[in-house]
């Protein structure tokens, strides 16, 4: 009887065991748990507390406006560059050091750098120009400008960068009149008419005929000739153009026409 009873009593008693030692291991992790956490919230608020209480520097801002610009191989363009001292207000001011970080080659910044004194907070505009190289693909171009505190790569070196975009349009070469392979005929006149565009400005637009200088265009956008249908061969000709720009940089373009 004795042992019916001891066998009935282990029966309980184990899974109790059990029971009882999952809950401890778990009272265990969430006790270290919360210690973790108590212990990292004291560590912040003891960082907040002695960042109130002594200079705390940081990277200073800049940013480019506007982003984005559209130019000419050759052609300056100006943008705004806002500086900005994200010290905390226990620091002293700061110079600010601003260059180009990057610049392809033939392009060319004004002013190079400058420097500038800013107290924590303070914020202030500088201007400076891009100027594209005379033979610059046409596409999107990046530059990437500097601003770091301290004057010299020994001093306090926070720093950041930002990128700015100047677009190279592409130059374009269009005949008004005539259309390509349209018909003259033997008498009468004919107005050739073209149109330059994408060029910072305009040195001269060469009509030819034939392979041969017809006309002259000067520093206009548009060129218009009047040429009799005497001057042109039978059958088919060609009319060319060529469009340059004041740093030289050229485009061209033809069309045909029948004379009948």
């Amino acid at each position: 009887m004795m042992s019916l009873i001891m066998k009935k009593s282990n029966k309980y008693y184990i899974p109790l065991i059990l029971v009882l030692a999952v809950t401890v291991i778990a009272l265990s992790n969430y006790v270290e748990k919360n210690t973790e956490d108590l212990r990292s919230k004291a560590a912040e608020m003891t960082k907040e507390t002695v960042d109130k209480t002594k200079c705390v520097r940081a990277n200073p801002s800049l940013i480019i406006s506007p982003k984005e610009q559209s130019g000419s191989p050759g052609k300056a363009l100006t943008y705004n560059l806002t500086i900005k001292n994200n010290d905390n207000s226990l620091c002293s001011p700061s110079y600010f050091y601003v260059s180009y970080f990057q610049l392809e080659s033939n392009w060319t910044q004004d002013p190079k750098y400058f420097e500038i004194p800013l107290s924590p907070g303070q914020t202030a505009n500088k201007t400076i120009q891009i100027k594209s190289a005379p033979d610059a693909k046409p596409g999107a171009h990046q530059f990437i400008e500097l601003a770091r505190e301290g004057i010299s790569d020994s001093d306090i070196g926070y720093q950041t960068k930002t990128t700015g975009i100047y677009n190279i349009k592409k130059p374009v070469l269009n005949f008004k009149t005539p259309a390509n392979n349209s018909v003259i005929s033997r008498s009468g006149n004919v107005l050739i008419e073209t149109e330059c565009s994408g060029f910072d400005s305009i040195k001269s637009t060469d009509i030819y005929l034939n392979d041969k200088l017809a006309y002259k265009c000067l520093k206009t956008p548009n060129c218009r000739v009047l040429k009799f249908a005497s001057q042109f061969a039978n059958g088919i000709n060609t009319i060319s153009a060529t469009c340059i720009g004041t740093n030289n940089q050229t485009i061209k373009n033809n069309i045909k026409i029948t004379k009948r």
